[in-house]
């Protein structure tokens, strides 16, 4: 009895090759198509159906009286249920413990079976053999906790077919074990910053190259090129908005023109959703910061010290407390950290957003601090850019 072996890919997203999906060349009209040719649902209908099968055929045989005999060329044990000369349904122990449960032609497996591997982390397969191959419909559980259900011939994965690793899904054709073809990966839930993104575009050999697409939580978008699996250039869509980007160290970066004030714009992701790092510019002039601003809760979040210097403030730092005071002319500002509750003068006010740290920097309002400075602030949504006027210490 043959059986061939093949290993599970790793996850698209666990691999590093989050932005690695291609979408097809003809657009969306094709992307259907070939959704419609893999659907998730067919494959589970088939693959049950199979399954149902299997366990039928298992209770109907197990009914029946059967002959204990032991194969003198290799020693396995052979639980005879029908089998005359090597045709008919029978079990079959190995001398290394994995088991062949199912229909047998010639002394090879043909039609539907059990089969369990012992050697290989008790992996289980329950589908369809032909020429004692896996061939047809079936599900492959690895001991490891990996799943394939779909299409199998010459013992691979060949078809449409769904795999499961490490709570990554992806959903498409395979072709000799691999995927090839259409293809849609979908994050695992709670996976680092890409919860639930979905991917979908054309494998080769499991390398991903050329036009491709990412679909974020929030409804944004990215289609563009890419190349041995790595995101190159292409455009973001939010809402209506049409940005042009490369991809540069894990992050989208548009390019620098008119609409964003010749300051390029950074995207990154989290949680699932597409969001923007802000620009900052005091006096007409865009600041660099080891830590970028951010949105969250609809407030901008600024690095403390090298705003507060900026903005001519003399900072003082509580490590026992957290908390933060800066003080410009006649103007004192304290805020904690972890705490919505700031104060002026000694007057309470209250933050939409908290005062925080974030990779060891620590981010503050940038439209609060400010304004209690006494400085001008103004938001622009097309470059999401937030503009200083102040009198700042040079």
């Amino acid at each position: 009895m043959k059986t061939v072996m093949y290993k599970v890919a790793r996850p698209v997203f666990a691999a590093g090759l989050c932005f690695a999906l291609v979408f097809s060349i003809l657009g969306t009209q094709t992307e259907t198509a070939h959704a419609a040719t893999c659907s998730e649902d067919e494959i589970n209908q088939q693959v049950e159906q199979v399954q149902n099968t299997v366990l039928q055929r298992e209770n109907e045989f197990r009914a029946k009286d059967y002959v204990i005999s032991n194969d003198p060329n290799n020693g396995d044990k052979v639980m005879n249920y029908t089998l005359i000369k090597g045709t008919g349904y029978a079990k079959v122990t190995k001398t290394n413990g994995d088991t062949f449960e199912g229909d047998y032609v010639n002394y090879r497996m043909e039609g539907y079976a059990e089969v369990h591997y012992v050697e290989r982390q008790e992996d289980i397969y329950l589908g369809q053999y032909k020429n004692g191959e896996r061939s047809g419909w079936g599900i492959y559980t690895y001991g490891s906790g990996e799943v394939y259900k779909g299409q199998y011939s010459a013992g691979k994965k060949n078809g449409c077919g769904i795999e499961l690793n490490q709570g990554e899904k992806y959903i498409g054709e395979f072709k000799n074990g691999k995927p090839n073809g259409f293809g849609t990966v979908t994050a695992p839930v709670g996976y680092k910053l890409l919860d639930g993104v979905t991917l979908s575009g054309i494998f080769q050999d499991g390398s991903l190259t050329g036009q491709g697409t990412m679909n974020f939580k929030n409804n944004a978008k990215f289609i563009g090129e890419f190349e041995n699996s790595i995101a190159i250039k292409g455009n973001l869509y939010i809402g209506s908005d049409e940005i042009s980007v490369t991809f540069e160290k894990g992050f989208f970066v548009s390019k620098p023109d008119s609409s964003n004030k010749g300051n390029p714009v950074v995207y990154y992701v989290k949680d699932g959703n597409l969001q923007a790092y802000v620009s900052v510019i005091i006096d007409g002039v865009w600041q660099k910061y080891d830590n970028p601003a951010v949105i969250m809760n609809g407030s901008t979040l600024v690095p403390l010290r090298p705003i507060f210097e900026k903005l001519g403030a003399v900072i003082q730092w509580d490590n026992e407390t957290r908390t933060v005071t800066a003080t410009k002319n006649n103007k004192t500002i304290k805020l904690t950290i972890g705490s919505t509750m700031a104060y002026v003068n000694g007057e309470k006010n209250t933050l939409s957003t908290e005062a925080q740290i974030i990779n060891n920097a620590t981010m503050v309002p940038v439209r609060f601090v400010s304004e209690a400075l006494g400085a001008e602030v103004k938001w622009d949504e097309k470059s999401k850019s937030v503009e200083i006027k102040s009198n700042p210490v040079e």
